[in-house]
Order: C-alpha cells, then sequence, then structure tokens
C-alpha cells in the first residue's frame, strides 16, 4: 500500500471510499469543513443521520454510507470526539480506525482529507503529519514470515487537500509523518522477528541498509574493537552466546558548525534473553525476542532523522548481544569492569540489560554526547507498575526531561516520571565492586536505570523503560496487535524538536 499527498477536490475524485470526520462541540455534532462541503453535494445525508442521533462524534465511532452523487462507493463518517480534546494522537486514532472500515472488502483507492475541526484546536501541519502516520501504522501486519500472507486488496490512500497554497505549505508535514511511520514500522518488525532471523549481526546488516538509503554515517564495534575498549560488561553478557556482540552506531552531522552539541539515541539490542545462568521460566521465554525493542526504536528513530535531516547532531547507539546459558557464560558472583573503569558485581545475569547499556551510554560520551537518552525493556516491574498504559522515566537534568516530554507529547507515548534520591543509590552499592547489578528489593525500576547512569560523566541523560509497553494483546487504532515500536516516534521527535519546513 502507498500513501500520496495530492491537491484536489476531495469530493470530485473518483476512489473506492472516502473518510470524512464529524466532531463534538458541546452538545452538538458538527461536521468538518471539508464533510460539511461534501454533505452538501448528497442532499445533507450526515446532517440528517447526525439529527436523527444515528451519527454521535465519539471519537473513532465509525458509520458506512453509500450515496449517489459523488464519485466513491462507500462514504465512511469517523467520530473525532470533543473538539476541546482533539489532539494529533487522537487524530492519528480517528485515521486508523477510518482506514480500516474504508479499506474493507474490494478497495483498491481510498481518498481522505486532513481532520482540522476548529480553528486553533489542531494546526494544519500536526493533523497533516498525524493523517499520515495513523492511517500507515493501522495497516501493517506481523505476519511477514507466513507463506501465505493476508494480501489486501487496498493498493493506494490519497490524502488530498483543496488548497493550492496548502498543498506547498504542508507537503513536508505529511513527508514527516510519512517517515515516522516507516521508521515505527520498521521498529515493529525488527522486534517480531525471531531470534534466528534478528541476531546482533542481522541488526548491524539492518543498520547498514539504513545508512546506505539515507547517507547517515556507519560504525561497528566488533568483539576485539570492544575488547580495546574496556567494553567488559557487553563482553560479559555475550560470553553465553555463539553470536559475536555488535556495537552499532548510525551518526547524522546535521549541525558541523555547532560538533560539539550532540544528542546520543542509545538503545538495548538484546536479540534474545534466556536470562543467561540465571535462567527465566520456559514458559513464555519466546517472548524474550522482544528484549530487543529499544534497539529497534533506536535504529527506526535513525532512519527518520535521515530521512528529514533535522539540522542537529544525532548519533544512534545499538548495544546487541544475546544472552543464553553455556560453560562460558558469565555467572552470578562474577564481577565486569566497564568502559569508564567501575566494577559491577553479578547479583543476576538476568539483569543484563543494564550491563550493555552501562558500556553504550559510555561510548555515546566518549563520542562527544551531551545530551544522552536511552531506551530499553529494561525491568518487569515498570510494566507491572503501570500495566503497559505507560512507560516509566528516569532523569538527571529537568531541561532535557522537558525536551523528552514535549517529543512524546507530539508522538502519543506515555511516560511517568520516577524519583531519584540517594537511597536508591544505596540499594546496589557493591562490598567486592563498585556497584551490584540488583539484589534489592523493590524499586527495581529505579535501580535499573540508575544502574546505567553510573556510567555517565556529566552529560544529561534520561532512560525509558519501556518493558510493558512494546506489545499490545489487543489490535488499537492505529497499532496492530503484537509488538508495537514503542518509543520510536518519541526519539524521532526528540531530535526533530525545533524543525521547520
Amino acid at each position: 500500500m502507498k500513501i500520496t499527498w495530492q491537491q484536489g477536490d476531495l469530493f470530485a475524485t473518483s476512489a473506492c471510499a472516502l473518510i470524512v470526520g464529524v466532531y463534538q462541540e458541546g452538545d452538538q455534532v458538527k461536521l468538518t469543513p471539508e464533510a460539511a462541503t461534501g454533505d452538501a453535494q448528497i442532499g445533507n445525508l450526515i446532517q440528517s443521520l447526525i439529527d436523527a442521533g444515528e451519527i454521535s462524534g465519539r471519537l473513532n465511532d465509525t458509520t458506512v454510507l453509500y450515496p449517489s452523487g459523488l464519485q466513491v462507493g462507500k462514504l465512511v463518517v469517523v467520530g473525532l470526539g470533543k473538539a476541546a480534546d482533539f489532539t494529533m494522537d487522537k487524530a492519528r486514532q480517528a485515521s486508523g480506525t477510518a482506514i480500516k472500515v474504508a479499506s474493507r472488502g474490494k478497495v483498491e483507492k481510498v481518498l481522505t482529507g486532513i481532520f482540522q475541526i476548529a480553528e486553533g484546536k489542531l494546526s494544519p501541519q500536526a493533523a497533516v503529519q498525524a493523517v499520515a502516520e495513523g492511517t500507515m501504522m493501522a495497516l501493517t501486519t506481523a505476519d511477514f514470515l507466513k507463506a501465505k500472507r493476508r494480501e489486501l486488496s487496498l493498493k493506494e490512500v490519497v490524502v488530498l487537500v483543496s488548497c493550492p497554497e496548502s498543498y506547498t505549505k504542508l507537503t513536508p508535514y505529511f513527508n514527516k509523518g510519512v517517515a515516522m511511520a516507516e521508521g515505527t514500522i520498521l521498529a515493529r518488525k525488527l522486534t517480531a522477528l525471531p531470534a534466528n532471523f534478528m541476531t546482533p549481526t542481522h541488526m548491524e546488516e539492518e543498520a547498514r541498509k539504513i545508512a546506505t538509503t539515507t547517507g547517515l554515517k556507519l560504525e561497528v564495534l566488533e568483539r576485539s574493537d570492544m575488547q580495546r575498549l574496556g567494553m567488559g560488561c557487553i563482553l560479559g553478557v555475550s560470553q553465553g552466546s555463539a553470536q559475536p556482540p555488535k556495537m552499532i552506531i548510525l551518526r547524522h552531522d546535521g549541525d558541523p558548525d555547532h560538533p560539539e552539541d550532540i544528542l546520543a539515541l542509545v538503545g538495548k539490542g538484546l536479540t534474545f534473553d534466556a536470562g543467561g545462568i540465571s535462567l527465566k521460566p520456559g514458559a513464555g521465554m519466546e517472548a524474550m525476542k522482544g528484549d530487543m525493542g529499544g534497539g529497534a526504536a533506536v535504529l527506526g528513530a535513525m532512519q527518520v532523522v535521515g530521512a528529514l535531516k533535522p539540522k542537529k547532531n544525532v548519533i544512534g547507539v545499538v548495544a546487541a548481544s544475546e544472552n543464553l546459558p553455556d560453560g562460558n557464560a558469565f555467572k552470578p558472583g562474577d564481577v565486569l569492569k566497564g568502559m569508564t573503569g567501575k566494577t559491577i558485581e553479578i547479583i543476576s545475569t538476568d539483569a543484563e540489560g543494564r550491563l550493555i547499556l552501562a558500556d553504550a551510554v559510555a561510548y555515546a560520551e566518549k563520542l562527544g554526547a551531551k545530551q544522552i537518552i536511552d531506551t530499553a525493556t529494561l525491568t518487569g516491574s515498570s510494566s507491572q507498575a503501570f500495566g503497559g498504559v505507560f512507560a516509566t522515566i528516569l532523569a538527571n537534568c529537568d531541561d532535557f526531561y522537558a525536551q523528552v516530554m514535549a517529543a512524546a507529547e507530539l508522538s502519543g507515548e506515555r511516560f511517568w516520571r520516577m524519583p531519584i534520591v540517594d537511597e536508591y543509590k544505596e540499594m546496589y552499592r557493591g562490598t567486592v565492586a563498585d556497584i551490584k547489578n540488583g539484589g534489592a528489593r523493590g524499586g527495581g525500576m529505579i535501580t535499573g536505570g540508575l544502574i546505567i547512569a553510573e556510567f555517565i560523566h556529566q552529560a544529561a541523560w534520561v532512560h525509558l523503560d519501556i518493558a510493558g509497553c512494546t506489545s499490545y494483546q489487543e489490535e488499537r487504532p492505529y497499532m496492530p496487535r503484537g509488538y508495537n515500536g514503542f518509543s520510536t516516534r518519541t526519539l524521532a521527535e526528540l531530535a526533530m524538536l525545533g524543525w521547520e519546513a
């Protein structure tokens, strides 16, 4: 399915289906300006159904009509919810819901406008980006390994705007929405692939494809490079695997006049986590192919950066490894030395994400990063505390935290800040080494993140614990059941803050 952006009359263009929106303004249901224009051509059919109480305007409610007088087979009316509450994410939801309804049956081409419900409620730029994102993300599936894949009859979605001036002005924002969706879809696919299809070497290959197609610079640290740099943490985690670890770095030099200003996106790329010697229970272990969701999100975000080329220096660092039990595997009680020289006693080999990220954030700072954000499926306690509705966030800098939350507001992804006080740091202080990689009862989502920060000297730092948010048990308006690429768009929006067409 391809999505295109065109200028033209929404109601004078031929297609199989057409999508329009209605919304709630107080006690009234109102048509968007484009819907009102089209409704006049079909004898005010939409308004008559509103008057009869059959169209509510509630968010994601849909009504399918088969009117005469238009060059489309069916008309999908989607609710946008309350005007005062309309956001980019609700525009994504409505777009995703509507395209799934519109594409049912033998539908090859669908038309949609951009959802604007009232002046100032949502800018045209944000609206067109959200429509592109929601439409594209709603239609992807994870059946790419099946012998018989589900084939959609839908070949094209056209987003139309009537005003030529608006078309020119909004084109970069449509392109931004497409790039954001494509980055998220890439992260979804990489996370969903089983571990025999997505090893650290495969992650390197995906990064190389991104670099080739977007012009980003690629650096890959091999085991020998890690030994030379003293990356004992990721080397220790990878000891039990036949798969060599990789430290993957993608670089965008968007502001060469200020080479000292670098934002680092760092991801946990545990392509399979059996827990090592501290073996996980067998039930549900197949889901541990998704323990590289943070690394996948960084690759997806860097693809967006490469496509849109913001005037900002951005590096993406993915620590890729497996964590398996083996005669060579690291053991509880072992002591590893990270790249910074700090030592860490292993209490559980299943607390490995903080170990590989320790070397990753240290290397990002060595490369000059002044701001470092890491994203990882780090702790089960994050998932248990928030039920997959929120991810958790730690930050050592309020200004950087505010930037991340501004990016999250644009992406629609939700995070809840955890406190940082010295009592948590005391929980992992070591006796035979500088620190331990776990062991304290309670506060695991906080101490796990703070252990990563122990390997950063001066950079502003934010940690995203996305465990519980990377996979949905049920389909959502613009997200399928299963892996969702969570945090990809927050990272990309962070890299794009301040960007203007």
